[in-house]
């Protein structure tokens, strides 16, 4: 029964009305169904290859290649930063240390991730603990292919270890050396940074693969530019990752629920790691973290939350006590006084550190070393690995492919009185060159302990260069020394270090200040600063200092034949003729070149190899040289030929040369010699 004026359906159709759908058949809802569910994914891949067509975006893979002289080189991606670090102008610089894929046979390939240490900063990656290992496992087994791979980046943390480690079994990676720790708050994807908050490991790591998407670089991009503008700093994203920039206003409670949540991401993080070395048979070493305990106060510190106000004031009664005893050198007073505040003020970092000065004034260093390290624990800005992570770090080790290197005893060993100051460090972590070379050292000493690169009795034949030795032959610089100090300087002259002092300006006379201030500066690279630094000893006729910036450009840049091609010269104009014909084959293996083979001509010259010179002289004047050098050279032939008894092949080099420099008294004064010969046998 219908209702007045409702028509059937026989009606509708007759009628000529579209208000009955006709079903679909299976067949066609299906695809209907599919075509609407793909349609906003078919939208997302338009996007995507729109975006990758037009260029938009920066290619994140962990490697480029490119070719030098004919072959093909991976090296680190210059823009691999832009994966952690948004919306900044900076990008940490990653090394330029080249290597083959496929790994050559035969070749043992080291890879060292984490942050600014392993960069090698406030040095640049010569001064690094990665070069100082290199130069050592060269030195020590020189008749095997090592690589040793930088591959630290500035402000990252155990995310950026996970991330690149994951990618680095199909690189030919056979160790991994991790030092990292000292980031876990405040570096890029840290759980406390400015940055981006990484309190979710799932988030943290879905984004770590979204953002080789363009689309989804477009949007992050999108994003921060309108955080931009409505912030309230819109200048500060531009400024790159300053201590201020990614931790200011991060204060982090020791024991509070941030603290325990970062140590649980890094320990899962390491889980991960531990279990990518199971799964590639991949060893790894871990490192516990070294910092400034005895020379650097806390950057920030607090009264203990829940203290009531009158135990507050008891508390700041005994530690004002402890303040004039010490001002009176009653140090025994002072340190009962700072005691008494510490028992009611348990966390307060500032009273540890007075409490810590006043037992090592006294003697007393063990117990200063615990209250060091309370300190330590106890800062409110967590740019120093606390006492727990290290222990974290500790545990991981399983006696099989996860080893540990406890880098934090090391120091300590190695330290007046066992407490690390700045005898080993330039700021709060920062190793200098010495302790960039003991870090070397001591995971040298723990390749060899687990049976790593070599066997043990390879390890005991041929560990034998002493210390003292490669410390000589280091590749640092009187210059390098010179620019890590000026960087520690304006470091420390800023937020948030406690003495915030004046820097003073270089003085006008002091040359090499005045370029290690402009590489501090970021005016000049660092290649600028040496190339001006050997312009430098040049002038100077400082002959020790400029063999030793040649020796750090080529650790720099060991492909390039210009470094070695000048060591090479140098030795040679000092009559070194072993060292200088060692430098000029190793540019010789590296590019052919008339200033390489005249010099290797001479060396073989002077030590009566005729053919040799002739051969090497020949290869020189296949090169183009000016006219004034390939006269030099061709009388050099001459003079081989000459000793070789071939004066026909001499006197055809002599006329040239005259007919090149008609007034060429050495050509003609041979000429005529051997003419004279010729009529008087």
């Amino acid at each position: 029964m219908k209702t007045p004026g409702e028509r059937t359906p026989r009606e509708t159709a007759d009628s000529g009305s579209t208000g009955i759908t006709v079903p679909l058949p299976p067949g066609k809802r299906r695809a209907f169904f599919a075509a609407t569910f793909a349609l906003p994914f078919l939208v997302l891949l338009l996007a995507e290859i729109a975006l990758r067509l037009i260029g938009y975006g920066p290619d994140l893979s962990l490697f480029i290649t490119e070719q030098i002289r004919g072959t093909t080189y991976r090296v680190m991606n210059p823009a691999l930063g832009a994966r952690y670090f948004t919306g900044r102008e900076f990008i940490p610089a990653p090394s330029t240390e080249y290597f083959l894929v496929p790994k050559p046979a035969g070749t043992y390939r080291i890879f060292c991730l984490g942050g600014s240490t392993v960069v090698g900063f406030p040095y640049w990656h010569n001064a690094s603990f990665a070069s100082f290992l290199r130069e050592r496992l060269h030195r020590l087994f020189p008749h095997k292919q090592i690589e040793v791979i930088n591959l630290g980046l500035t402000a990252v943390n155990s995310y950026t270890v996970l991330d690149i480690a994951r990618e680095l079994p199909g690189y030919g990676a056979d160790l991994l050396i991790v030092y990292d720790g000292h980031n876990e708050f405040y570096g890029a994807l840290g759980a406390a940074s400015n940055d981006f908050p990484g309190s979710s490991r799932t988030l943290t790591f879905l984004y770590l693969r979204l953002v080789h998407s363009r689309l989804f670089l477009a949007l992050r991009d999108g994003y921060v530019w309108v955080r931009s503008q409505f912030g309230s700093d819109p200048g500060a994203m531009e400024r790159g990752p300053t201590l201020e920039l990614l931790a200011h206003g991060q204060y982090i409670p020791y024991g509070s629920r941030q603290y325990f949540k970062a140590q649980e991401i890094f320990l899962a993080n390491l889980e991960d790691l531990r279990s990518l070395a199971h799964t590639y048979a991949l060893p790894v070493i871990l490192t516990t973290q070294v910092s400034n305990l005895r020379d650097l106060p806390p950057f920030r510190a607090s009264a203990t939350a829940g203290l009531s106000p009158e135990a507050l004031r008891v508390s700041e009664e005994h530690a004002a006590a402890g303040r004039a005893a010490g001002l009176a050198g009653r140090w025994e007073q002072a340190a009962d006084a700072f005691r008494q505040a510490a028992s009611i003020d348990t966390s307060n970092a500032i009273t540890r550190f007075r409490l810590a000065r006043c037992l090592d004034s006294l003697g007393r260093r063990t117990e200063a070393r615990w209250e060091y390290q309370r300190a330590r624990d106890f800062d409110l800005l967590r740019f120093r690995t606390s006492t727990d992570f290290n222990r974290t770090i500790a545990g991981m080790d399983d006696g099989g492919l996860v080893s540990v290197a406890d880098m934090e005893g090391c120091f300590a060993a190695n330290s007046p009185d066992s407490l690390i100051g700045r005898g080993l460090i330039l700021d709060h972590l920062h190793p200098n060159s010495g302790g960039a070379f003991l870090m070397a050292r001591e995971y040298a000493r723990l390749l060899r302990q687990r049976g790593l690169l070599a066997s043990p009795e390879e390890w005991l034949r041929c560990d034998t260069v002493s210390d003292a030795s490669l410390w000589n032959d280091r590749p640092v610089s009187e210059f390098d020394e010179r620019v890590a100090a000026r960087r520690t300087e304006l470091q420390m002259s800023e937020w948030p270090f406690p003495q915030n002092a004046a820097v003073l300006p270089i003085d006008a006379g002091d040359t090499l200040g005045i370029y290690a201030q402009r590489v501090a500066d970021g005016e000049w690279g660092w290649g600028d600063g040496h190339q001006a630094a050997i312009a430098f000893y040049r002038k100077q006729n400082d002959l020790p200092r400029l063999e030793r910036e040649y020796k750090t450009m080529i650790n720099l840049v060991p492909l390039e034949t210009e470094p070695r091609a000048q060591l090479g010269g140098l030795a040679l104009a000092e009559g070194r003729l072993d060292d200088a014909e060692t430098w000029l084959k190793s540019a010789l293996a590296l590019e052919p070149g008339w200033d390489v083979y005249r010099p290797l001509g001479d060396i073989a010259l002077k030590r009566n190899r005729t053919d040799e010179a002739i051969m090497y002289y020949q290869k020189a004047l296949t090169f183009h040289q000016q006219s004034p050098e390939e006269a030099d050279t061709r009388f050099a032939l001459a003079l081989a030929c000459t000793k070789a008894n071939l004066p026909a092949q001499a006197e055809t080099q002599l006329r040239r040369i005259l007919s090149l420099r008609p007034g060429d008294q050495r050509a003609a004064a041979l000429l005529k010699a051997i003419e004279q010969m010729k009529n008087h046998p």
